[in-house]
C-alpha cells in the first residue's frame, strides 16, 4: 500500500494574510521600534512597556520572535549593519572604473557616513551595543572583521600581489577599519561639527597609507 507523502500544512490566513507573513510584519515592527528607542532614550533605559507601545503590539508578540531585549538589540544591530554593508557594496559597484582606487574609496566612505549622519543609527551601531554582554561584544567584533575582510578583498582586487592572510597586511587593514569606526564615533559625538566631505577627505589619507603598503607589496 502506498503511503501518502507528507505535506506541509499551509499557514492559517487571517484577513487574507498568512500567519508567517503576519509574524514577520510584527517582528519588523519591533525592530523598527527598537531602533528608535535604543537610538534615542538608549538600550538600557528601554523597557518592555515602552517598546510595545512604540511597536503598537503586546509583549505576547514580542516573545514569538525574540528571547529577550538583548536578542532584539542584536537583531536591530544586524539589520543596520546589513543595510550598511549592502549600500557600501552598491556604491563601490557603481564606480565605472574598477581600478580607480580613489573613486572606490570615496564612494564607499560616502555610503557608510550617510548612515553615520543618522544619529539614531549611529548611536545604536557605535555606542549602545558596547559593553552589553560578551555575546553582543562578539557580534560587534565579528562585524568589524567583516569590514576588515571586505577591505582586504578590495585591496587585493586593485593590487593582486597584496596578501590578505599576511600578518602585516591583516594588521594594516584592521587599523584602517578602526580609524573609520573611530572617526564615525567622533563625528557623531561632535554633533557632526565638520562637513562630511572633510571627514572623508581626512580618512582618505589613512586609506592612501594602505595604498602605499599595497604598492610596496607589488
Amino acid at each position: 500500500m502506498d503511503v501518502p507523502a507528507k505535506t506541509t500544512a499551509p499557514s492559517r490566513r487571517y484577513g487574507g494574510e498568512a500567519s508567517d507573513v503576519r509574524q514577520a510584519r510584527r517582528r519588523a515592527a519591533f525592530i523598527a521600534a527598537g531602533l528608535t528607542l535604543f537610538g534615542t532614550v538608549g538600550y538600557r533605559k528601554t523597557n518592555m512597556r515602552s517598546l510595545c507601545k512604540a511597536a503598537g503590539l503586546t509583549d505576547r508578540y514580542f516573545y514569538e520572535s525574540f528571547v529577550d531585549m538583548e536578542d532584539l538589540l542584536e537583531s536591530v544591530y544586524d539589520e543596520r549593519i546589513g543595510l550598511m554593508q549592502s549600500d557600501v557594496l552598491a556604491a563601490i559597484n557603481a564606480v565605472e572604473e574598477k581600478s580607480d582606487w580613489d573613486a572606490m574609496v570615496t564612494a564607499a566612505l560616502n555610503a557608510l557616513f550617510k548612515f553615520v549622519e543618522d544619529p539614531v543609527t549611529a548611536r545604536v551601531v557605535w555606542l549602545e551595543v558596547l559593553g552589553v554582554s560578551p555575546r553582543i561584544d562578539q557580534r560587534y567584533a565579528a562585524s568589524l572583521q567583516l569590514f576588515v575582510n571586505f577591505l582586504q578583498q578590495l585591496t587585493q582586487h586593485n593590487f593582486p600581489k597584496w596578501i590578505p592572510d599576511d600578518k602585516r597586511s591583516s594588521l594594516v587593514s584592521r587599523a584602517v577599519v578602526s580609524a573609520v569606526s573611530g572617526s564615525a564615533v567622533s563625528w557623531f559625538l561632535s554633533n557632526y561639527r565638520e562637513p562630511r566631505d572633510e571627514v572623508i577627505s581626512a580618512l582618505k589619507i589613512v586609506f592612501n597609507g594602505l595604498l602605499l603598503q599595497a604598492k610596496i607589496s607589488q
